[in-house]
């Protein structure tokens, strides 16, 4: 607990003492856009949004004090031997570093599926959206101008914005509706169908074809060729979360990650004593530059190793709640305000 509270104090401080260091612009607490330059530049010095977690510096600290074990036994060394090999642990590179390369590799194989997943969510996500405003020009172009079909329109508008919330609250398991409340995207009525059919947004994209099918049965939805854009504007949005829900939902194999964790650990095993009897060896022959080395050997491997590994935490559900998440308040926000406006027009 000492060293999790001084972890996230060094956070702290260098997010109060480097401010405009961040290259990363936040919205609520996701990221919402950042700049490549300022990034690689020297927003790398700000840890908000990064893989620089508390955790990550515990686990860092504890390989470094590790690794500072292992290097203990050369106080039982003499001075100067002809072979102090006995007194501590000294790997050779090939030692070492064995399983380096195929951590990596398969490290490699593993980001890359997991940045696929990432990538197909988001592109799920923009049919959604897309289709959201394209329904709302055609029901605000093509149904008649009597009240009764202009709310059936307004109501089919509602539930698509709706729809779009509810994505991110059944990803989440999130059961709370008191924001979509006060967003007004749901009634109280249409709140107790929800209680009894769950939150999933394919219940209220079927609302949606409800609507549709009200304004075809009564010829208030027209010409006939705005008919079928409005049913595949449905098809597609359900689709798309349908789709989108399967892969927030469907882990990658247990096995797979469980082996492939195991493998990082025994890896960072032996840097623990590559790098500890590079340090044992240059504390006995009193060579700085060689410690040094041999703690950088450490702390390298244990964040680009770690922080593979913890990417793929953060990017498992990109809809969540994490701080490299996509920025769905944004995105709510957005899409709504367009359909309001498209609807104004």
């Amino acid at each position: 607990m000492v060293i999790e509270a001084a972890s996230h104090r060094v956070i702290s401080v260098v997010a109060t003492l480097a401010p405009d260091l961040n290259a990363a612009e936040f919205s609520e607490k996701h990221v919402l856009r950042y700049s490549p330059y300022r990034l690689f530049s020297y927003g790398f010095i700000h840890p908000r949004g990064s893989v620089f977690t508390r955790w990550m510096i515990v686990r860092t600290l504890a390989m470094i004090g590790a690794g500072t074990f292992v290097a203990l036994p050369r106080f039982a060394c003499p001075k100067a031997p002809t072979n102090y090999a006995f007194c501590f642990p000294i790997l050779t590179n090939s030692e070492g570093l064995i399983f380096a390369s195929l951590v990596a590799f398969l490290l490699g194989l593993f980001l890359s599926t997991t940045f696929s997943r990432w990538w197909a969510c988001r592109e799920k996500l923009g049919v959604v959206m897309n289709n959201s405003a394209y329904m709302t020009m055609l029901l605000t172009n093509f149904v008649t101008m009597e009240e009764a079909p202009q709310q059936t329109a307004r109501n089919v508008i509602r539930w698509m914005n709706l729809a779009h919330a509810l994505i991110y609250k059944h990803a989440n398991k999130d059961f709370d509706y008191e924001d979509i409340m006060k967003e007004q995207l749901i009634t109280s009525e249409e709140l107790k169908k929800l209680d009894t059919y769950g939150n999933l947004p394919v219940m209220v994209f079927g609302w949606c074809m409800n609507g549709i099918r009200d304004l075809i049965s009564e010829s208030k939805l027209g010409p006939v060729s705005a008919i079928s854009p409005c049913i595949n504007c449905i098809g597609a949005c359900t689709m798309a979360s349908q789709e989108l829900l399967a892969f927030v939902n469907t882990q990658m194999p247990y096995a797979y990650l469980h082996l492939l964790g195991f493998m990082t650990k025994i890896h960072l095993v032996f840097i623990i004593f590559y790098g500890g009897g590079i340090i044992a060896s240059g504390i006995h022959d009193e060579i700085w530059t060689r410690i040094i080395f041999g703690y950088t050997v450490i702390i390298a491997n244990n964040i680009i190793y770690e922080g593979l590994l913890h990417i793929h935490s953060m990017l498992g559900n990109p809809i969540g709640n994490d701080t490299g998440d996509f920025p769905k308040h944004v995105y709510m926000a957005n899409t709504r305000a367009i359909c309001i406006n498209l609807q104004s027009l």
